[in-house]
Protein backbone atom coordinates (compact mmCIF):
# COMPACT_ATOMS: atom_id res chain seq x y z
CA UNK A 1 0.00 0.00 0.00
CA UNK A 2 3.16 2.54 0.62
CA UNK A 3 3.89 1.80 -3.25
CA UNK A 4 0.82 2.86 -4.01
CA UNK A 5 0.42 5.49 -1.79
CA UNK A 6 3.57 6.61 -3.30
CA UNK A 7 2.19 5.73 -6.48
CA UNK A 8 -0.44 8.06 -5.76
CA UNK A 9 1.73 10.94 -4.25
CA UNK A 10 4.12 10.89 -7.38
CA UNK A 11 0.93 11.28 -9.23
CA UNK A 12 -0.57 13.88 -7.70
CA UNK A 13 3.09 15.80 -7.38
CA UNK A 14 3.48 15.03 -11.23
CA UNK A 15 -0.53 16.13 -11.61
CA UNK A 16 0.59 19.46 -9.36
CA UNK A 17 4.07 19.88 -11.56
CA UNK A 18 2.01 19.16 -14.97
CA UNK A 19 -0.64 21.93 -13.44
CA UNK A 20 1.84 24.33 -12.42
CA UNK A 21 3.37 23.69 -15.66
CA UNK A 22 0.22 24.15 -17.82
CA UNK A 23 -0.92 27.12 -15.90
CA UNK A 24 2.48 28.90 -16.69
CA UNK A 25 1.85 27.97 -20.38
CA UNK A 26 -1.78 29.25 -20.33
CA UNK A 27 -0.39 32.50 -18.17
CA UNK A 28 2.81 32.91 -21.02
CA UNK A 29 -0.16 32.49 -23.99
CA UNK A 30 -2.78 34.86 -22.09
CA UNK A 31 0.84 37.31 -21.60
CA UNK A 32 1.49 36.89 -25.18
CA UNK A 33 -1.97 36.84 -26.29
CA UNK A 34 -2.49 40.17 -24.57
CA UNK A 35 0.76 41.61 -25.72
CA UNK A 36 -0.41 40.43 -29.31
CA UNK A 37 -3.78 42.33 -28.60
CA UNK A 38 -1.98 45.72 -27.24
CA UNK A 39 -0.11 45.31 -30.61
CA UNK A 40 -2.76 45.07 -32.83
CA UNK A 41 -4.70 47.78 -31.45
CA UNK A 42 -1.47 50.08 -31.49
CA UNK A 43 -0.95 49.47 -35.10
CA UNK A 44 -4.88 49.51 -36.04
CA UNK A 45 -4.34 53.09 -33.97
CA UNK A 46 -1.49 53.87 -36.09
CA UNK A 47 -3.35 52.90 -39.50
CA UNK A 48 -6.18 54.93 -38.29
CA UNK A 49 -4.44 58.17 -37.12
CA UNK A 50 -2.03 57.61 -41.01
CA UNK A 51 -5.62 57.18 -42.51
CA UNK A 52 -7.19 60.16 -40.68
CA UNK A 53 -3.89 62.44 -42.07
CA UNK A 54 -3.78 61.24 -45.57
CA UNK A 55 -7.51 62.08 -45.68
CA UNK A 56 -6.98 65.36 -44.58
CA UNK A 57 -4.42 65.67 -46.78
CA UNK A 58 -6.14 64.66 -49.84
CA UNK A 59 -9.50 66.67 -48.96
CA UNK A 60 -6.76 69.72 -48.86
CA UNK A 61 -5.49 68.88 -51.89
CA UNK A 62 -8.82 68.60 -53.12
CA UNK A 63 -9.90 71.98 -52.06
CA UNK A 64 -6.55 73.36 -54.01
CA UNK A 65 -7.26 71.93 -56.99
CA UNK A 66 -11.17 73.18 -57.17
CA UNK A 67 -9.81 76.71 -56.15
CA UNK A 68 -7.09 76.27 -59.31
CA UNK A 69 -9.56 74.74 -61.75
CA UNK A 70 -12.44 77.99 -60.68
CA UNK A 71 -9.56 80.18 -61.00
CA UNK A 72 -8.67 78.89 -64.32
CA UNK A 73 -12.38 78.74 -65.25
CA UNK A 74 -12.80 82.51 -64.42
CA UNK A 75 -10.00 83.46 -66.42
CA UNK A 76 -10.29 81.18 -69.19
CA UNK A 77 -14.56 81.03 -69.80
CA UNK A 78 -15.94 83.67 -67.35
CA UNK A 79 -13.51 86.67 -68.49
CA UNK A 80 -13.67 86.31 -71.89
CA UNK A 81 -17.33 86.39 -72.07
CA UNK A 82 -17.64 88.86 -69.75
CA UNK A 83 -15.38 90.68 -72.29
CA UNK A 84 -17.62 89.21 -75.09
CA UNK A 85 -20.91 90.80 -73.02
CA UNK A 86 -19.20 94.11 -73.38
CA UNK A 87 -18.33 94.28 -77.16
CA UNK A 88 -22.01 92.76 -77.73
CA UNK A 89 -23.55 95.86 -75.79
CA UNK A 90 -21.34 98.78 -77.04
CA UNK A 91 -22.17 97.29 -80.88
CA UNK A 92 -25.96 97.00 -79.82
CA UNK A 93 -25.33 100.55 -78.49
CA UNK A 94 -24.04 101.94 -81.68
CA UNK A 95 -20.06 102.24 -80.98
CA UNK A 96 -18.61 100.23 -83.72
CA UNK A 97 -15.20 101.74 -83.24
CA UNK A 98 -13.72 99.83 -80.34
CA UNK A 99 -11.16 96.74 -80.94
CA UNK A 100 -11.79 93.54 -79.95
CA UNK A 101 -9.12 91.62 -78.45
CA UNK A 102 -8.64 87.74 -79.35
CA UNK A 103 -6.33 86.17 -77.32
CA UNK A 104 -7.17 82.74 -77.18
CA UNK A 105 -7.10 79.90 -79.73
CA UNK A 106 -10.35 77.99 -77.94
CA UNK A 107 -13.77 78.46 -78.68
CA UNK A 108 -13.66 81.89 -76.81
CA UNK A 109 -11.17 82.99 -79.39
CA UNK A 110 -13.03 81.53 -82.18
CA UNK A 111 -16.71 83.67 -80.96
CA UNK A 112 -14.56 87.22 -80.56
CA UNK A 113 -12.89 86.51 -84.13
CA UNK A 114 -16.74 85.97 -85.34
CA UNK A 115 -17.76 89.09 -83.12
CA UNK A 116 -14.39 91.03 -84.63
CA UNK A 117 -16.32 90.04 -88.34
CA UNK A 118 -19.63 91.01 -87.66
CA UNK A 119 -18.51 94.69 -85.75
CA UNK A 120 -15.79 94.51 -89.44
CA UNK A 121 -19.65 93.62 -91.69
CA UNK A 122 -21.53 96.65 -89.24
CA UNK A 123 -18.86 99.52 -90.18
CA UNK A 124 -18.91 98.35 -93.68
CA UNK A 125 -22.31 98.58 -94.15
CA UNK A 126 -22.91 101.55 -91.87
CA UNK A 127 -20.24 102.89 -94.05
CA UNK A 128 -22.17 101.98 -97.80
CA UNK A 129 -25.51 103.24 -95.92
CA UNK A 130 -24.13 106.77 -95.18
CA UNK A 131 -22.57 106.81 -98.67
CA UNK A 132 -26.07 106.08 -99.85
CA UNK A 133 -27.93 108.30 -97.59
CA UNK A 134 -25.29 110.96 -98.84
CA UNK A 135 -25.83 110.28 -102.50
CA UNK A 136 -29.25 110.76 -101.77
CA UNK A 137 -29.03 114.02 -99.94
CA UNK A 138 -27.06 115.41 -102.89
CA UNK A 139 -29.47 113.87 -105.97
CA UNK A 140 -32.35 115.20 -103.62
CA UNK A 141 -30.54 119.10 -103.56
CA UNK A 142 -30.09 118.82 -107.04
CA UNK A 143 -33.50 117.59 -107.52
CA UNK A 144 -34.74 120.34 -105.98
CA UNK A 145 -32.47 122.73 -107.11
CA UNK A 146 -33.60 121.69 -110.95
CA UNK A 147 -37.09 121.69 -110.00
CA UNK A 148 -36.68 125.52 -108.49
CA UNK A 149 -34.94 126.47 -112.24
CA UNK A 150 -37.88 124.69 -114.10
CA UNK A 151 -40.69 126.05 -111.90
CA UNK A 152 -38.73 129.71 -112.22
CA UNK A 153 -38.17 129.24 -116.22
CA UNK A 154 -41.75 127.93 -116.27
CA UNK A 155 -42.79 131.09 -114.13
CA UNK A 156 -41.08 133.31 -116.45
CA UNK A 157 -42.59 131.64 -119.80
CA UNK A 158 -46.33 132.16 -118.13
CA UNK A 159 -45.32 135.57 -117.00
CA UNK A 160 -44.09 136.35 -120.85
CA UNK A 161 -47.10 134.15 -122.43
CA UNK A 162 -49.56 136.19 -120.10
CA UNK A 163 -47.81 139.81 -121.15
CA UNK A 164 -48.13 138.46 -125.13
CA UNK A 165 -51.65 137.74 -124.69
CA UNK A 166 -52.24 140.85 -122.67
CA UNK A 167 -50.97 143.27 -125.65
CA UNK A 168 -52.61 141.15 -128.18
CA UNK A 169 -56.08 141.31 -126.59
CA UNK A 170 -55.26 145.36 -126.44
CA UNK A 171 -53.69 145.20 -129.63
CA UNK A 172 -56.95 143.63 -131.06
CA UNK A 173 -58.72 145.59 -128.91
CA UNK A 174 -57.58 149.01 -130.34
CA UNK A 175 -57.57 147.00 -134.03
CA UNK A 176 -61.34 146.69 -133.34
CA UNK A 177 -61.79 149.85 -131.84
CA UNK A 178 -60.32 151.42 -135.10
CA UNK A 179 -62.52 149.60 -137.24
CA UNK A 180 -65.16 150.47 -134.95
CA UNK A 181 -64.24 153.72 -135.52
CA UNK A 182 -64.33 153.02 -139.39
CA UNK A 183 -67.59 151.97 -139.30
CA UNK A 184 -68.76 154.81 -137.40
CA UNK A 185 -67.36 157.35 -140.06
CA UNK A 186 -68.85 154.92 -142.95
CA UNK A 187 -71.70 154.68 -141.44
CA UNK A 188 -71.61 158.48 -140.27
CA UNK A 189 -70.61 159.11 -144.23
CA UNK A 190 -73.81 157.28 -145.37
CA UNK A 191 -76.08 159.08 -143.25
Amino acid sequence: ASIVVDKLFQLKTEKLETRAIFQGWVKKYIGISLKNNDDARDAALQAYSEFIRLLIIALILCVLMCLAVHFWIKRVLVHPLREATGYFELIGQGDLRSVINIQNSNEIGLLMAGLQKMQDGLRTTVSSVRQGVESINIGTHEISAGNTDLSSRTEEQAAAELTRRVIDAQSARLDFAVMEGDSCEVIAGVA
